[in-house]
This record gives structure tokens, C-alpha cells and sequence, in this order.
């Protein structure tokens, strides 16, 4: 059952024996709710003579009975009027959090909320703007969820939990993206590790004292990532395009296939970072827009010409970048249409073309890990690892070689030298 803001609220008054004087008692409350109980010491006593067991109340009209029940009857207003106010604000509410808010231990402006509103304040300035994007639909999802799931506007910190992680993971994979298909595993996760980073921010201001992900762990789904092969590259260079939009798109592809970078590093590139290298070739110096790192990619020759291509281009010139101007998603539909054109049955999108550079045009003609890593702008080697695959190209090309070197060695052993004496000799 999703969870709601219609609560089972209860209060029970109960005595225990807490002190050292025989015929005395501790006066306590235990707050329920939704069968959730936290228990409230009044710091009161009661000679157990003077308390109604069936009525939970104290009897007689001694000053200390009197007393007693009125902190009991003012404590239960107060805790009822915190319930409503709760209520009210449409927020979170259990046990822990009314009795905290009575005895002011709790912080209530330290909400989930407020801390992506933190985040987003104090952090943003240090990230790029497609991370900052990232981000703000991560705060749109959240707030989503907290509404139409837990039937409430905000949640306070304190009320994470591990059970708050897996219903948000269940309502991230069941729900629908802008393309109308329900969100894959691995979109989630993604979402989830932000919100990890969200959460660790809470801990580091002192506004989380316990993490909600101690023991929550996600794993991204294996997946084989797509990529164009030899032939398929050679019929989208190939194919004769006369609309201009297409063509551009086209051209934009190729260059990132044959060089591997990413679409803000094509857009943003600039003749700045074009410099010639130790080997007198042109290169490209530029820093991944995604985090920064440093790329240093020898052009080769299909790059080269495209480049120079639209280096006189008047869009080109008027942004003073090396290429004209076009949205990611604009890109990636044109895309859709020159793989229709060129009769390519792949999901194409411009992120394929860096997928290519690492797999088609560098790991599958020889180039080492080591390097494609370097080329990619990687920090971590695992990170291009996921580019490793061996073709069935590569895989027929090895063992060819391997016949060739095994039958030179068959040829030219001391065994078979004796086997061609004996014959000659015969």
C-alpha cells in the first residue's frame, strides 16, 4: 500500500517503574503512528495509589495528582497540535518526528527539498550546465514522486531510509520518459547516484546523522554498446546527400567518428584548438566538456577534410567555432533519417559515433587500450574497457595469422628436415 498523509495518530499514557522509591512511578506517553510507537518520559511521578490503571489517568484531589495530570493533559495538546500542524503543512510525518519537534531536537528546515535547493545554490557554479540539467530533473522527479506517491510536498531528512531508496527506484523504472517508453535500469541508477550525491552533501553539512544508502546498493545492467561497423561507416560517408540540414548532420558524425569526440566538443570546438603537433600533423587540444579532462586527438585524414570544409562556412565564422550550430536532438533525429537513407538498421544517435571511434576505427585496427583511453579523454582504463570488444574481423584476422606462423614453424622444424632426408634418400 503506497503510503499517505491519512495517518492513525494515537496517544497512550502509561507509567513505569523507573525510581528507587518503591511506591512511586514514571509517567510516560507512547506516540503511535500508523503502528510506528516512539515513547515521551514527562520527567513526572506518581505514587501508584494515586493512578487510575483503567482510565490512564491520576485519581484523587491531592496537589501532586493534580499536577501530574495537567502536564499529562498539556503534553497531549501540544503533541496533537504538532500532528496537525504536520498535517497541515503536508508533510512527512511519523512518530520520531512529532516527538522530536516537541522536544525541539529536530531541524525542520533540513528537508530534501531544501537540500536540492542548497546543492543547486552552492553547488552549481562548480559544474557544467548539462550536469546542472541533469540535476534539476533529478529535483523534478523527486518532487513527483514525494507528491503522487507518498502524497506529500516534502520529506524531512531525518525521515530517509533504505525504504525510501527502493520505493524511489520503483517509481523511477515504472516511469515514462519524454519518448513515451518507461525508463531503463541503468536511467535509474543514474538518477539514484545523484541522488547519492545529494544525500552525502546532507551528511557533510550535519543535516543527515544516519545514511539511508548504507545498505541500499544498484547495479547498472550489462550492456553491449552499439557502434557501426567498417561498412556501414563507409555507406554514410558515401551516400550523396543534397539536403543541406542532412548533410551537415552527416558531416558532424563523421567527424566525431574518425576522432572520437563528444557533441558539446565538436559544437564548442574552435580554431584555438587546432594546434600542430610534435609530429608536425594537426591535433586537437581541447577539454571534455563533461569533466574537464584533457583530450589530445591526432586529426586523421576523413577529420581533417571535413574540418577544413567548414572552416570558411559564414555559420561557422559568425559563431567563431570551427563547425555551424545544431541541438543535440535535432542531430540525433536527423541521424534517424540518414540511417533510413543509407538503409542502416541500427538505433543511430551521435553518441554512436564516439562508440565507433573507439571500437571500428582505433581498438579494431590496432590501436592499444592504452591509447584509445588517452584519445577518449578517460581517467580510468576500465572506463574504455567497455569499447574492448573483439570483432569477428579481429578474431579471423588473429588466427589467420596464427596458421600462417604455425605453418612456417611446421615447415622449418628439425623433425620434418629429417622426414624430407629419409624420403630423398629412398
Amino acid at each position: 500500500m503506497r503510503p499517505s498523509n491519512q495517518k492513525t495518530f494515537s496517544i497512550l499514557v502509561f507509567i513505569r517503574n523507573r525510581n528507587s522509591i518503591p511506591n512511586q512511578r514514571s509517567i510516560y506517553l507512547r506516540i503511535t503512528v500508523n503502528s510506528r510507537s516512539v515513547e515521551l518520559s514527562l520527567n513526572t511521578k506518581i505514587d501508584i495509589d494515586k493512578w487510575d490503571e483503567r482510565r490512564k489517568c491520576t485519581k484523587g484531589n491531592s496537589q501532586s495528582a493534580v499536577q501530574a495530570q495537567i502536564i499529562i493533559d498539556n503534553t497531549k495538546a501540544d503533541l496533537l497540535e504538532i500532528y496537525r500542524k504536520l498535517k497541515y503543512d503536508n508533510t512527512v510525518i511519523d512518530a520520531a518526528t512529532i516527538k522530536n519537534r516537541y522536544l525541539r531536537t529536530d531541524t525542520p528546515n533540513n528537508s530534501l527539498l531544501e537540500l536540492f535547493a542548497y546543492h543547486e545554490e552552492h553547488h552549481f557554479p562548480k559544474v557544467k550546465e548539462g550536469t546542472r540539467k541533469h540535476f534539476r530533473t533529478l529535483y523534478r522527479y523527486s518532487k513527483e514522486f514525494l507528491k503522487v506517491d507518498l502524497k506529500v510536498n516534502d520529506i524531512y531528512l531525518t525521515t530517509l531510509s533504505y525504504s525510501y531508496l527502493v520505493k524511489f527506484e520503483n517509481f523511477l523504472l515504472s516511469k515514462r520518459c519524454p519518448s513515451k517508453v518507461i525508463m531503463k535500469r541503468n536511467s535509474a541508477v543514474k538518477h539514484i547516484q545523484r541522488l547519492k550525491t545529494i544525500i552525502n552533501l546532507g551528511i557533510k553539512l550535519d543535516w543527515i546523522a544516519k545514511d539511508p544508502f548504507v545498505s541500499y546498493t544498484c547495479s547498472y545492467d550489462k550492456v553491449d554498446r552499439g557502434y557501426l561497423t567498417q561498412a556501414e561507416l563507409d555507406k554514410i560517408e558515401k551516400k550523396v546527400i543534397l539536403i543541406p540540414r542532412l548533410k551537415l548532420v552527416r558531416d558532424l558524425f563523421m567527424f566525431s567518428c574518425y576522432c572520437g569526440l563528444a557533441y558539446i566538443d565538436v559544437i564548442d570546438l574552435d580554431e584555438d584548438q587546432i594546434v600542430l603537433g610534435m609530429d608536425g600533423g594537426r591535433w586537437i587540444y581541447t577539454n571534455r566538456g563533461k569533466n574537464e579532462n584533457v583530450v589530445k586527438v591526432p586529426l586523421l585524414p576523413v577529420a581533417e577534410r571535413i574540418l577544413d570544409q567548414y572552416a570558411s562556412d559564414p555559420r561557422s565564422l559568425n559563431r567563431e567555432k570551427s563547425f555551424p550550430k545544431i541541438s543535440n536532438q535535432k542531430l540525433n533525429s536527423y541521424l534517424k533519417e540518414i540511417a533510413d537513407m543509407c538503409e542502416i538498421k541500427k538505433n543511430i544517435s551521435f553518441h554512436l559515433a564516439r562508440h565507433t571511434f573507439a571500437t571500428t576505427v582505433t581498438l579494431s585496427n590496432g590501436v592499444p587500450i592504452e591509447t584509445v583511453s588517452k584519445l577518449l579523454g578517460h581517467t580510468q582504463l576500465a572506463t574504455t574497457q567497455i569499447y574492448a570488444r573483439v570483432l569477428d574481423n579481429k578474431i579471423s584476422d588473429d588466427m589467420n595469422n596464427l596458421k600462417s606462423v604455425l605453418s612456417n614453424k611446421r615447415k622449418t622444424t628439425p623433425e620434418n628436415d629429417g622426414e624430407a632426408e629419409i624420403k630423398k634418400i629412398s
